[in-house]
């Protein structure tokens, strides 16, 4: 980056000599810090900042909100976008006896059927 601002000086004094002129110009670095942050010298009107699902300093592990929300779609056990159901919704009967279980020591619950609805 120094050798670009020096180029940068050396070209804009260059033009001001030919104009007969000074030119102020201001050729240090306008990226400080963090690389992947993105500053005002040449902002992109395309840009649309990503929305963080947890703080900064966990970020690069994290699953991106675009993630969870595909995984929360897998897990709800629904047959399409229309389906409000989740799986044991409805099952009075099957959800009082897991949670018991759940409620108890460590263990395996096995439950095994199809996900249709019950009454």
């Amino acid at each position: 980056m120094d050798e670009f601002s020096r180029a940068l000086y050396q070209a804009a004094q260059a033009v001001g000599a030919e104009l007969g002129r000074s030119l102020s110009l201001d050729c240090r670095p306008l990226m400080g810090g963090k690389p992947h942050v993105a500053t005002a010298a040449l902002p992109n009107p395309g840009h649309r900042p990503r929305q963080a699902a947890v703080e900064e300093s966990r970020q690069e592990v994290a699953a991106t909100p675009e993630d969870l929300d595909y995984w929360l779609e897998k897990a709800s056990g629904r047959t399409g976008a229309d389906d409000p159901g989740w799986y044991f919704s409805g099952r009075r009967r099957l959800n009082a006896s897991v949670v018991p279980f759940l409620k108890g020591p460590p263990g395996v619950l096995l439950v095994t059927g199809i996900t249709a609805r019950w009454p």
